[in-house]
């Protein structure tokens, strides 16, 4: 029997332990959605989010990757059908790699992540570890619909979703936050 290796077995168990805290809706007729931000307005707003939750982290290393991403928003639990007037983005930013396995880093961020979003107001609604601190989950949402989250399962980052938010047709680049080198900035082909 031939065993998969610690960063691929490492992957699955994440996946199953990660729910995503989206708000586009799945079982009702049309998604839910904010009106708080529209495509352009969001974006910097999401890279603030992720600025103010490395503030407080000790011996941060930077980040060594940004991604984003865009999908269209759905609602109707038949047809799934896909509301062209609005979408949902992902911005998603991983820690740099020599870091991924040390535990102050998987397991003493969340930590301090989980005190510092206490301190500013902001209730924790996603908190998932699988007792060993290799593979973890915490996460919020906020009023407005943005969502945040500190996970640790073979690589080690944050997530920021929106939820279905107006689209628009301009996209402002911004830079990345946390020392992400250019040539490892997902977003500049994006925006």
């Amino acid at each position: 029997m031939r065993l998969l290796p610690k960063r691929l077995l490492g992957a699955a168990a994440a996946a199953a332990l990660v729910t995503t805290a989206s708000a586009c809706g799945f079982f009702d007729d049309s998604p839910q959605r904010s009106s708080d931000y529209n495509q352009t307005e969001a974006i910097p707003v999401m890279e603030s989010l992720v600025a103010e939750a490395i503030e407080p982290l000790p011996d941060f290393p930077g980040f060594g990757e940004r991604v984003w991403g865009i999908s269209g928003c759905y609602g109707g639990l038949k047809g799934l059908d896909e509301h062209k007037e609005f979408v949902e983005l992902k911005l998603t930013y991983y820690l740099v790699a020599e870091d991924w396995d040390e535990a102050s880093k998987r397991e003493g961020y969340a930590e301090v992540l989980r005190e510092h979003w206490n301190d500013l107001g902001y209730e924790v609604d996603v908190d998932r570890t699988d007792g060993t601190g290799e593979f973890s989950r915490l996460g919020l949402t906020r009023d407005d619909g943005l969502a945040i989250a500190f996970f640790a399962g073979g690589k080690v980052g944050f997530e920021v979703y929106t939820g279905c938010i107006d689209r628009t047709d301009e996209m402002h680049y911004v830079p990345p936050v946390g020392g992400v080198a250019p040539e490892h900035d997902r977003a500049r082909g994006f925006m």
